[in-house]
């Protein structure tokens, strides 16, 4: 639990924080359930397994164009931002977005290079330069929007994340058919472009960073954590999308449709569940600049807990309901349910995972952080070439076997790293008990029954199951008053958007 005995806003701020990212993250999985149910229906088979294997890349390299100076900019400036002289950390955040900004060109050449010799997307033509467009620019836009979160301004950072996903949708749905697959990716860099303004000039009306006052001397300290960082981030999303790719190129376009989609459901449930807990790590990192080591053990041990709690919950609703919803779609995305299924465990072990391992980034151990996030993807590719190589009977369900394993052994490598680096022993008895349910989900995609059958069992279900963990003291009931007493206030005032 959560001592509240320092006196100072911490809990307060992380809360409101947190209530900013989920509220925004919800709004944009909302959008995506729609995208992942719309999107695959408007476009052809075969073309939704080519916009797949792009958007597949497109995510790699927007990851890539970070330089890892996106967990930097948290490190470093968020502490820098709130002293009373400003000015050093306008400069850092300066050279910190310009340099980021000239990453995003490169990875766009890079794109271009890449889909050109690819055998499913290329050679050049106004497809692969739109693409490779959309790369540059929505890097562009990250390495801006991303900004927000080292200034405290949550709110402001999901909001442009809600236009993304809005606009990428709207686009798919008005584009694709009348004019094809070609033009969805140029009004998709069009749209990106005015979106990258509007975040320009939000960004430079709270804070006056400027390309003119990029200083090599400012970004220099920064460049060892960043380049760090970079191979754990790179080794992470490559795990995530490149199975996409992979299946696309060496199996079939139809097949990486399915596969496409049920990785879709795996980053869908990253984004809703995971990600949100980024909007603590400026405070998390101020924790560690002042040597409050007990309360950041803490806080990993809540995100930890709350995370396992949660991915059992949205485990069980997918097994459950991914039937029914998938049934809004052709015949041949009927699989999802099952490799989705298996999925979201995935994305329970790797809730507990991504907790641990963010400890060590704060903690300044971003080699051990990284190392983790390769073996990570290691263990994917590994297991994904396995895979590919035996073609069994449901390779989307295969596929998401492994990314259980993988992120399995992605826990094991940050709970001994922090404790070796750090000495910081997280409890885990409590986390194991949370995360045991959902060992339920299995017999839950087997079971044929009326949907509102499905809808009573999930409601009782969900019930039991919170009621359980506070009878046990796995999540105290103490803690639920005090998180909802600390987001009261963001809950009836709008500032900090």
């Amino acid at each position: 639990m959560i001592d509240r005995s320092a006196g100072d806003d911490t809990i307060d701020r992380a809360v409101r924080s947190l209530s900013k990212m989920t509220l925004g993250r919800v709004a944009v999985q909302a959008i995506l359930v729609v995208s992942a149910l719309v999107v695959p229906s408007v476009l052809e088979l075969e073309a939704f397994g080519r916009y797949a294997a792009i958007m597949s890349l497109v995510a790699i390299l927007e990851v890539v164009s970070s330089g890892g100076l996106h967990l930097a900019e948290i490190r470093f400036l968020a502490p820098a931002w709130r002293r009373p002289d400003r000015d050093p950390a306008v400069t850092l955040g300066s050279s910190i977005w310009t340099a980021r900004l000239g990453f995003s060109v490169g990875v766009g050449l890079i794109g271009l290079g890449w889909m050109s010799f690819s055998s499913t997307l290329g050679p050049v033509s106004v497809l692969v330069v739109a693409a490779a467009l959309v790369i540059t620019i929505r890097s562009a836009l990250e390495a801006t929007r991303q900004l927000f979160l080292s200034l405290g301004l949550v709110g402001r950072l999901v909001l442009f994340e809600v236009a993304r996903a809005a606009g990428t949708l709207v686009v798919v749905v008005t584009t694709y058919s009348v004019f094809g697959l070609t033009a969805v990716f140029v009004w998709l860099a069009i749209v990106l472009g005015f979106l990258l303004v509007a975040a320009i000039v939000t960004l430079r009306a709270v804070a006056p960073f400027s390309i003119r006052r990029f200083r090599w001397s400012a970004l220099k300290p920064t460049i060892g954590f960043g380049a760090l960082t970079l191979v754990g981030v790179v080794a992470w999303i490559i795990q995530a999308h490149f199975a996409v790719y992979a299946v696309a190129n060496w199996v079939s376009l139809e097949q990486a449709a399915v596969v496409g989609l049920t990785v879709q459901v795996y980053v869908m449930a990253q984004s809703l569940i995971i990600s949100p807990w980024a909007s603590l790590t400026p405070i998390m990192a101020e924790l560690d600049a002042s040597g409050q080591v007990n309360r950041l053990r803490e806080w990993g041990s809540v995100m930890m807990r709350w995370g396992t709690g949660i991915g059992v919950s949205a485990a069980l609703v997918w097994a459950l309901l991914g039937d029914e919803v998938l049934r809004l779609l052709p015949a041949a995305f009927a699989p999802v349910h099952e490799s989705g299924t298996i999925m979201m465990a995935a994305v329970v072990v790797l809730s507990g995972a991504v907790s641990l391992n963010n400890l060590l980034y704060v903690s300044g151990f971003a080699g051990v952080g990284s190392a983790n996030a390769v073996l990570f993807a290691v263990a994917t590719m590994v297991g994904i070439a396995l895979v590919l190589a035996n073609e069994g009977a449901s390779i989307a369900s295969d596929l998401a076997w492994v990314y259980v394993g993988s992120a399995g052994l992605f826990f094991l490598g940050a709970y001994f790293g922090l404790v070796v680096r750090t000495g910081m022993w997280l409890p885990l008895r409590r986390t194991i008990l949370l995360g045991l349910p959902v060992a339920a989900a299995w017999p839950a995609v087997a079971w044929d029954a009326p949907l509102v059958a499905e809808l009573v069992v999930i409601v009782v279900g969900v019930a039991a199951y919170w009621l359980g963990t506070t009878r046990l003291g796995l999540i105290p009931v103490a803690e639920f008053r005090r998180l909802r007493r600390a987001a009261r206030p963001d809950l009836t005032s709008p500032s900090g958007l």
